[in-house]
């Protein structure tokens, strides 16, 4: 057989980090897991799940730090000093300092030459810097601090030459009104006792009024309608607190009469229940009860209930009437057989009843019906009589299985199926690319 070279495609089994750890599943030994978001692989050994193996491959800790001998990572500060160094800068070592010119005990090489001022002319003036003859010219301006006597700025000399010699010290006072002066109280304010009505604001609960209105006030007459008491007679009153009591006054209803509860009893006593077993145990001689179930009165007689009066019952016994609606269905019949409307049939024709031919040899315990039997299409396998309780196992033909015949030449470990192969609709060519999907976690 001829092998065929087909382009594939591999992808391994893939998912993020969470769904990795979510599902956590034992990979097979040798089954690649890729975690997308992290870029990492592991690989299962058919044991441990997911979560307790170890990624492949180094991490950055597997990688030494860089020295003179080791190649590696270059650490922090290193890289900061590397970033310090200036684009173009030459590679220079210093190994001679010299002072002034005076080379320090430093192997021979490149040399810095550092000059250190040995005196002033050597030094290059700036903003800072004072010479001799300007600290001289300031010192001469100095003015010896005398005891008992203070400087002031030249602002305070202004304010002080336009004083006179008798000026007043005016000073804030804690009385009101006052001020003090040269250390004494003087009152500049006194606070009126009375104020003018041109000065005082009205709101709504201070009013001014005039003559006119106070006059018109003081001469009217009270009477009941001026105070609202213009429906008052001098007719004698109930008090309230005789409405609706024993010995006082009764009192009416929203509708105008009296209430159930001021009637006395035997006038409007008519207690209801669901029924007679509801009504009280022990009742009362004066009132009516009524069980509104069947809608039946009933009086106390002193030791039960007694029906007012007798109900008619329906039924069908001597003892009930009969329902109305069926006695006057039977008389409706009865009327309708004897002027011809419905007819009896006799017994000198027994093959018809109801003008309907009855068939022969009817058997005893028949029931008429109109329902029209119709043969089922199937049946259970239990009404099936005289099936084999066996079979060959060729089946009683040996060149047929189920009607089908077989062909001749059956190999000896050949199996039966009712699997149908169908032909897959689309094949693999040489030019195609099969891809192997791995799926997710």
């Amino acid at each position: 057989m001829t092998n065929t070279a087909l382009d594939a495609r591999l992808i391994l089994r893939n998912d993020t980090f969470a769904n990795w750890n979510s599902k956590n599943p034992v990979l097979l030994k040798g089954e690649l897991a890729v975690v997308a978001d992290l870029n990492k692989i592991k690989i299962g050994n058919g044991v441990d799940t997911f979560s307790t193996l170890d990624y492949s491959g180094f991490t950055i800790t597997d990688i030494p730090i860089a020295s003179n001998s080791v190649t590696g990572l270059m650490n922090k500060t290193e890289f900061v000093k590397l970033v310090g160094i200036e684009t173009g800068s030459q590679v220079n070592k210093i190994e001679v300092i010299k002072v002034n010119g005076i080379a320090s005990a430093i192997a021979s090489g490149k040399i810095v030459d550092i000059i250190v001022p040995t005196k002033i002319s050597q030094l290059t003036n700036d903003s800072d810097f004072t010479t001799k003859a300007y600290a001289d010219g300031e010192i001469v301006k100095k003015v010896d601090k005398v005891a008992g006597k203070s400087l002031v700025s030249d602002s305070e000399i202004t304010r002080l030459s336009g004083m006179t010699s008798d000026a007043t010290k005016v000073e804030n006072s804690t009385v009101n009104g006052n001020i003090k002066i040269n250390g004494a109280e003087a009152t500049i304010y006194t606070h009126p006792t009375t104020h003018p009505a041109t000065m005082i604001v009205e709101d709504s609960t201070h009013r001014f009024t005039t003559d006119t209105k106070q006059a018109a006030w003081d001469s009217k007459a009270d009477t009941k309608a001026d105070v609202g008491l213009g429906n008052v007679t001098n007719d004698s009153q109930v008090k309230r607190s005789e409405m609706g009591i024993a010995n006082g006054v009764a009192t009416l209803g929203s509708d105008g009469k009296l209430t159930s509860g001021q009637i006395p009893a035997g006038i409007d006593d008519v207690l209801e229940a669901t029924n007679l077993a509801a009504l009280p145990t022990t009742g009362e001689s004066n009132k009516i009860y009524v069980t509104t179930n069947d809608n039946k009165t009933y009086r106390w007689s002193g030791s039960t209930y007694v029906e007012i009066s007798a109900s008619v019952v329906l039924g069908e016994t001597s003892s009930t009437a009969y329902a109305g609606d069926k006695g006057k269905l039977v008389t409706d019949n009865v009327n309708k057989i004897t002027n011809g409307a419905i007819k009896v049939p006799s017994s000198s024709n027994a093959d018809t009843i109801g003008g309907l031919t009855v068939k022969t040899a009817v058997p005893v315990g028949a029931v008429f019906t109109d329902t029209v039997y119709i043969h089922p299409n199937t049946h259970p396998y239990s009404m099936i009589t005289g099936t084999p309780t066996s079979l060959p196992a060729n089946g009683g033909n040996a060149a047929t299985v189920n009607g089908k015949t077989v062909l001749s030449n059956v190999p000896a470990d050949a199996k039966f199926t009712d699997t149908i192969y169908t032909l897959p609709s689309t094949v693999l060519h040489s030019t195609d690319v099969f891809i192997l999907n791995g799926g997710n976690a």
